[in-house]
């Protein structure tokens, strides 16, 4: 399920998909998903999360991202409870079957 996250006036699609996870436990050298579920619940995985997200998002949407990666600390400070409402829906959907990680719900 895609989420427009707002940052200073603009909506931005973004959702947790397996391009995400991939990315995050690349980024994390996790070898599974647990070890990934604990590194995601680390603060400061928070920036990486949103930016592949974002990526994913804009991917599904056919839109071209028009932020950096080194913004996401100020997006962060912008949405933080929209940001971990989102986290916390997509990665309870994934776990429990009901949203594939492609984005779609099943």
């Amino acid at each position: 399920m895609i989420h427009n996250l707002n940052f200073d006036g603009t909506e931005y699609p973004a959702i947790i998909t397996y391009s995400v996870l991939k990315n995050l436990a690349k980024d994390t050298k996790s070898a599974s998903l647990v070890e990934l579920d604990q590194q995601i619940q680390n603060v400061e995985m928070f920036e990486s999360i949103l930016w592949y997200s974002l990526i994913a998002g804009h991917r599904i949407e056919k839109k071209h991202l028009d932020l950096k990666r080194d913004q996401m600390e100020e997006f962060l400070d912008y949405c933080l409870i929209d940001f971990n409402k989102m986290l916390q829906e997509d990665l309870l959907m994934i776990a429990s079957g009901v949203l594939d990680v492609s984005g779609k719900k099943k």
